[in-house]
């Protein structure tokens, strides 16, 4: 019964593509190097869909000029260059994302009916990994110029605690520590008192001066990313447990079983999608597609 309804579900769709394609407003289609388009006929394609295979026809247009093609109604269903529908697209990267590739071709067959070889479901989760990865960089790049400053950590990173000891062993030797009054102000984000406070102790000249004064300039040019009282209001996590778990349940489930090898781009992919998934942003990605 099931796959009788998918079979109906299918002949419909593929009717519905028909009159999409019969009422759908025809605009000048123009190539990127600006000249008009011209109609070359039309062109066919089976298009696996969530209800199986659909044929589907489109019209092809070519610049006269410099003779790239296009296929507007692929652009308008987001199946440029592929014979998957987003729908398809979609289940097969949120499979791979969560089981190894033959694993998640049986999942595909046994539960949507969709039987899809392991190798095409890398290769598409791959796809859409690096679509998503590029997707989640331009929403980092908007959040942070809402922000107006780098990517926040509620507790000094180890490097500044670092340049404190650093500035110590140049007025006290070797064997010098930070001063408890240095770091409870690195703490609290208070970085011009703490600027302050170190350059009482600069010395008169000498390279002591010069190295002093390097150091001070360090923490000047990053006191946007030490605002750590701010940081602990908005209750950003403090401990490193909660970005341990996060890439345990990101990489390690999924990316570190016996057995596996990854390329780094592949990995990279396979990261994005399971982070945008896992985020609950993964059908904003989607929409962000056809809007």
């Amino acid at each position: 019964m099931l796959q009788a309804a998918r079979q109906g579900g299918a002949g419909v769709l593929g009717s519905l593509l028909i009159h999409w394609q019969q009422h759908a407003p025809r605009e000048v289609i123009l190539c990127q190097c600006g000249q008009r388009m011209s109609s070359r006929g039309r062109r066919a394609k089976g298009l696996l869909t969530t209800l199986g295979r659909v044929p589907f026809g489109r019209s092809f247009y070519q610049c006269e000029q410099c003779h790239q093609g296009r296929f507007p109604d692929d652009e308008r269903l987001d199946i440029v260059r592929t014979t998957y529908s987003p729908g398809v697209r979609r289940l097969m990267a949120r499979a791979g994302s969560q089981s190894q590739f033959e694993q998640a071709a049986e999942d595909l067959s046994c539960h949507a009916g969709l039987k899809v070889e392991p190798r095409e479901i890398e290769r598409v989760a791959e796809e859409v990994g690096r679509q998503v990865e590029q997707w989640l960089s331009e929403q980092q790049g908007q959040v942070l110029q809402g922000v107006g400053t780098p990517a926040a950590s509620p507790r000094p990173q180890p490097k500044f605690y670092e340049h404190l000891t650093v500035m110590a062993q140049i007025l006290w030797g070797q064997e010098a520590k930070a001063p408890k009054s240095w770091r409870d102000l690195l703490e609290a984000g208070n970085i011009s008192q703490l600027l302050s406070k170190a350059g009482q102790q600069l010395p008169a000249s000498g390279p002591s001066k010069k190295s002093l004064l390097k150091q001070l300039g360090y923490f000047a040019n990053n006191e946007a990313q030490m605002h750590y009282a701010e940081y602990r209001a908005k209750k950003f996590f403090v401990g490193s447990g909660v970005v341990e778990a996060g890439c345990r349940t990101v990489i390690g489930e999924r990316l570190k079983q016996s057995g596996m090898r990854w390329s780094v781009r592949g990995a990279n992919a396979i990261i994005a999608l399971r982070c945008c998934i896992l985020s609950g942003r993964f059908e904003d990605f989607w929409a962000s597609r056809t809007s």
